[in-house]
């Protein structure tokens, strides 16, 4: 927020989370920050999707080391996996890195996963986007899937 309020900018997108720590409440619509009031809005994720992976915390080990692993799994939660692989996936199909203009979002509901993507191109004045739906652990398949989708659009 101080970059906001040292820069001439209209807006600045900011994690929830980082607002959150500042003690604003998911109510709260407004907040004044060193002498300068703004006004804050929640962009849902249907409509404003993620980074691939954004918010997932991970814990990385060494591929052999079965003791870590041993130790890693109880924390390990199956479908935020299965979900990131899926996302990972996607980019890794459409070529993209964490510097390209695009937008996954995997989620499992009722054991079905639900795959969502926007890929933005300066020629284009609208982002190219796609949803599929299908088993929670396909992930890989409905990635290709959503590719082909988004590609015929």
């Amino acid at each position: 927020m101080r970059k906001l309020a040292a820069n001439d900018w209209d807006a600045i997108i900011l994690a929830r989370v980082g607002l959150e720590r500042l003690v604003l409440s998911r109510a709260c619509k407004q907040v004044n920050f060193e002498g300068r009031r703004f006004f804050l809005e929640l962009l849902p994720s249907e409509i404003f999707l993620p980074a691939g992976g954004q918010g997932i915390i991970a814990l990385q080990i060494r591929s052999n080391d079965q003791r870590a692993k041993t130790i890693v799994d109880p924390v390990n939660d199956h479908e935020t996996l299965l979900c990131l692989r899926a996302e990972r996936e996607f980019l890794r199909l459409l070529h993209g890195d964490c510097n390209s203009p695009v937008g996954v979002l995997a989620k499992i509901d009722d054991g079905k996963m639900k795959l969502h993507a926007q890929v933005f191109d300066q020629a284009l004045a609208a982002p190219r986007e796609g949803k599929v739906v299908g088993d929670r652990s396909d992930g890989e398949r409905l990635a290709a899937q959503l590719l082909r989708h988004i590609n015929a659009v």
